[in-house]
């Protein structure tokens, strides 16, 4: 299975953020029991995502936030 990078730059900054944004939370003790655990995940996934710039949910709904004459294959 092939799989066609989908996430664009300006999603993969945003993606970055929101990760920043829960670490920091986490580290001032503002998120704290199980929606620490939770957002966590999240951060995990969206780490995944922006690294591997594909996105499943994105290739399931058939959204692309990428460049057409950026496309590639990973």
């Amino acid at each position: 299975m092939s799989f066609v990078k989908n996430v664009g730059f300006v999603d993969q900054m945003v993606r970055a953020l929101l990760i920043i944004d829960i670490l920091v939370a986490y580290m001032l003790g503002v998120i704290t029991g199980l929606s620490a655990f939770v957002l966590f995940a999240l951060a995990l996934a969206l780490a995944a995502t922006c690294l591997m710039g594909y996105c499943p949910v994105y290739r399931l709904l058939g959204l692309s936030t990428r460049r057409e004459e950026q496309n590639t294959r990973l």
